[in-house]
């Protein structure tokens, strides 16, 4: 086990939206690669952890705010602060097994075989692991090609990378130095170069059926966990009437004997009022926010045929929100290109008939 041992923060949904907006980022623009110590120079910690903060709260993207250190920063921090995988599972345990074998070749066709095996089994965590892990080595493979002005050579970014895998891994701090030799080779063959998408495109597909029909599941269970708690608070709003209208018979009626008894219905009214009031703030909305938000994925699943072509196989847990803004914005640069061709046209016809 490594010698620190950091809270688990995120889940792999949030690492994986974590991972899309910044990626998406940072690969529109490539000379943040070319700066020099990438990857390697820390960023900001509270920088990182307010982009982190915003993308999971669905913020506004402010790109120009940070450093390309702060926002890799932020995928370090979410990296260390997660659990992608049991550390007990029999894939991860025969990867480490590789692993301490010593052979660094042998280390390199492990993990390839790892991310393969993660990304065929058609469970939902280990698939967005997969997406994880190849997508941080896909970033780390830009970086690389810049090595004349980054100095940042296969053997510095793989000092880089070993730490986190090890991390990830929950490996012992002993195969660190050997994590970080096997990070190096691996980037050093440019395998990672090619998106996710492009080489895990026919699974992403399946995936993505997967996760509708399990978040039509959840979707289930939700609606019927919604009836119950809209059962609950008719029930207690009926309770209240009545005993309203107990309160209120006794009133002009009452004589000092039965003031205690007027105190319980007092009592026993604002106490199913309090209840009623934890149910609107707590579970119930916690419920209905949950629901709204499975509902929204599942339009975004299903209306994958109505987004641009380019963009098809990005969605398949949720939305890119970088790359969906960049695609809109193409269009309407395009649109408006397209106008200013027609006004000009129809200037130049004008003039020529004059």
């Amino acid at each position: 086990m490594l010698n620190f041992n950091p809270p688990i923060l995120y889940n792999s949904t949030d690492v994986v939206k974590i991972f899309r907006s910044i990626q998406g980022y940072l690969n529109s623009k490539p000379f943040l690669f070319q700066i020099e110590g990438v990857f390697r120079v820390p960023g900001n910690l509270t920088y990182s952890m307010q982009i982190i903060d915003n993308i999971l709260k669905n913020n506004p993207f402010i790109s120009n705010q940070y450093s390309v250190n702060d926002y890799i920063g932020a995928l370090k921090y979410a990296l260390t602060h997660c659990e992608l995988i049991n550390s007990q599972d029999s894939d991860v345990q025969q990867l480490l097994e590789k692993i301490n074998s010593g052979n660094t070749d042998e280390g390199v066709d492990a993990i390839n075989q790892f991310l393969i095996q993660l990304a065929h089994s058609n469970d939902l965590n280990k698939f967005m692991a997969c997406e994880i892990i190849y997508n941080y080595l896909h970033l780390l493979s830009h970086a690389l090609i810049f090595q004349t002005r980054n100095k940042m050579s296969a053997e510095n970014l793989g000092i880089v990378a070993g730490p986190l895998f090890g991390n990830l891994l929950k490996c012992h701090p002993n195969l660190i130095s050997m994590l970080n030799n096997i990070a190096a080779n691996l980037l050093s063959q440019k395998m990672y170069l090619n998106s996710f998408e492009e080489t895990f495109s026919n699974q992403i597909k399946t995936m993505r059926i997967v996760e509708i029909k399990s978040l039509e599941f959840e979707r289930e269970a939700l609606l019927k966990l919604r009836d119950i708690y809209a059962d609950k608070l008719l029930q207690s709003q009926e309770d209240i009437a009545i005993d309203r209208e107990k309160l209120n018979a006794k009133k002009g009626k009452l004589y000092l004997g039965k003031f205690f008894q007027e105190e319980q219905l007092k009592i026993a009214i604002s106490s199913k009022q309090m209840k009623i009031q934890i149910l609107k703030n707590d579970d119930r909305v916690n419920t209905l926010a949950k629901l709204n938000e499975i509902e929204n994925r599942l339009q975004a699943l299903k209306d994958v045929d109505t987004v641009p072509h380019a963009q098809r196989l990005l969605v398949y847990s949720m939305r890119r929100p970088e790359s969906t803004i960049s695609n809109r914005n193409s269009v309407q640069q395009n649109s408006l290109q397209q106008l200013a061709k027609v006004k000009s046209k129809t200037k130049r016809r004008r003039n020529k008939h004059a």
